[in-house]
């Protein structure tokens, strides 16, 4: 019926351009309809563009700690009033949520004992045997014919009932020179008294 063209448009009968709100042509006095909803092309084709479409399924959306959820279906639901140019998508955003706080160091930080409780206090007897303790022991123990090596052999069967390594090296040590050592004092107590007896009868 009439052209539009910016803030003017141009009659139908008589092709005079005259505001867009007028009436009637004031050249040929044609009475005009009046569009409210007149949209321009370009703002039209950047709605459109700018436009989403939605699943008509339940979505759960959250951006910017936000929880959205889709409104209800309507018929119209995807249709734009006319002479509005703003778009109204299908979901609202409801029920805030607060981020959460980061922990800082002093919370986050675990602290560990420098301590370790999984061994027992270490007490006199479970040290090792020092070396002048074995020094004293293995001579008393193969010098001193009979009693040093009947005491040897104690020692040594003590040592070997313990749990500890050392101490039943040593023991198994000291028990073995005990023993070699009362054969030959046995042999050589032997042998002097053989002597002594065949010395007596001569005499």
């Amino acid at each position: 019926m009439f052209e539009y063209n910016g803030n003017y448009e141009k009659c139908s009968y008589c092709g005079e351009e005259i505001a867009v709100n007028t009436r009637r042509c004031p050249y040929c006095g044609s009475l005009l309809e009046i569009r409210s909803n007149r949209i321009k092309v370009d703002t039209i084709m950047g709605t459109d563009s700018a436009g989403v479409e939605f699943n008509e399924a339940e979505v759960s959306h959250s951006q910017n700690n936000y929880e959205s959820v889709p409104l209800e279906k309507e018929d119209n639901a995807g249709i734009i009033g006319a002479g509005k140019n703003n778009y109204v998508p299908n979901f609202q955003l409801v029920n805030y949520v607060k981020p959460e706080r980061k922990k800082t160091n002093a919370e986050s930080q675990t602290f560990y004992s420098t301590v370790d409780n999984s061994k027992p206090a270490e007490t006199a007897s479970d040290k090792n045997l020092s070396n002048g303790l074995k020094v004293f022991l293995t001579i008393f123990c193969t010098i001193l014919p009979g009693l040093g090596q009947l005491v040897g052999v104690i020692t040594g069967a003590i040592f070997l009932a313990s749990e500890d390594a050392d101490k039943r090296s040593f023991g198994r040590a000291l028990l073995i020179a005990s023993l070699i050592f009362f054969v030959i004092s046995f042999f050589v107590f032997f042998a002097i008294i053989v002597l002594l007896s065949s010395i007596a009868e001569y005499l």
